[in-house]
């Protein structure tokens, strides 16, 4: 039998494997609530919300990185060189409507700004996350199915998909039963707040 104060020989540790993610959310809200969850004793989340969307979202985390060091700033082409950090930019991929529709032009700005986005992101080490046209359309997925080549909808759809559900689900809790008294109840004005969704 070996005594717990006898030095062992063989002492094998295993290195300290807690992961870092820094994710730059495009939302306030919706992405940081969400990721909130996946934080436990090995992961650790950091936050920064209102980064805007693509490109703007994908700058604004390269400045913060270099800010923290994460890239070595001597070098123009540097991507992150801290092994135990993932840096993700998550957004969603907006489809802009204009008074008729959808608009060509604003599509076709919205096809390059992500596209150059991803590329930026890549040439320095960051990960990518987006929704097709909205964050709501994953929200969506978790208490309905919809059928990605048929049911593609814009987020306006997808907000009011929301509501429709939030309004005649059985299973409401105390605060959504309390949020549905709202006389404008919707689940952009009032659900998709910090303290509610």
């Amino acid at each position: 039998m070996t005594e717990p104060w006898n030095l062992r020989t063989a002492d094998v540790r295993s290195p300290n494997s807690i992961e870092v993610f820094y994710i730059f959310c495009e939302d306030e809200v919706s992405e940081p609530t969400y990721f909130k969850y996946f934080v436990t004793d090995k992961i650790k989340v950091n936050f920064f919300p209102k980064q805007r969307s693509t490109y703007t979202n994908v700058t604004k985390a390269i400045v913060k990185c270099a800010e923290l060091k994460l890239f070595d700033t001597s070098d123009v082409n540097a991507s992150i060189v801290d092994d135990g950090v993932s840096v993700w930019c998550v957004f969603d991929r907006d489809i802009e409507l204009d008074d008729e529709g959808i608009s060509d032009q604003k599509v076709m700005e919205g096809h390059i700004a992500f596209d150059e986005s991803l590329e930026l992101a890549r040439r320095k080490g960051i990960k990518t996350a987006w929704s097709n046209d909205a964050f709501e359309l994953w929200v969506l997925l978790h208490f309905k199915e919809i059928d990605p080549a048929s049911d593609f909808n814009h987020r306006k759809a997808y907000y009011a998909m929301l509501t429709d559900y939030f309004l005649t689900v059985d299973s409401a809790n105390e605060g959504l039963i309390r949020a549905r008294l709202h006389t404008r109840f919707n689940y952009k004005e009032i659900l998709k707040k910090q303290k509610k969704f």
